[in-house]
Formats: C-alpha cells, sequence, structure tokens
C-alpha cells in the first residue's frame, strides 16, 4: 500500500513538473505573436523522458544468467 501511494505520488509529481515545465515556455509563445513552432521542442523532449522506463533497466534484465544454466535459451 505504501508502494502504490509513493508511485502515485511520484507520477503526479511528474505531472505537476511536466505541465510548469513546459508551460513556462508555451504560454508566451502563445500569447505573443508571432507563435514559433519549435520553441519549445527541447523542453517537451525533456519531459517526455520522464514517461519512458529507463534503458538501463532492460540492460541489467538482459545481462542476468539464465535460470535453468543447462538449456541453451532459444528466446534469449
Amino acid at each position: 500500500m505504501l508502494g502504490a501511494a509513493a508511485s502515485h505520488g511520484q507520477l503526479t509529481g511528474q505531472l505537476v513538473f511536466s505541465v510548469a515545465f513546459v508551460g513556462a515556455c508555451e504560454l508566451p509563445n502563445w500569447l505573443l505573436a508571432p507563435r514559433q513552432v519549435n520553441a519549445c521542442l527541447e523542453r517537451w523532449m525533456t519531459v517526455s523522458a520522464l514517461f519512458f522506463p529507463s534503458g538501463m533497466q532492460l540492460a541489467a534484465a538482459s545481462a542476468q544468467p539464465a535460470l535453468t544454466p543447462g538449456r541453451r535459451g532459444v528466446f534469449r
């Protein structure tokens, strides 16, 4: 239960940070004319990285040995 609450809190924090971080760039861009299309692209890419799992977790999982050492691991 504590883990679920921490996960929910982290996701909420990421959402609040994302809206504030990108909004600080996009709001003036929308209000001031002319609008620049890619003015905040770097901020959008930074924020999108928060919501994708890390590649390090996948690399660590693939480095683990097979459960049964005698098998070749056809699908690995």
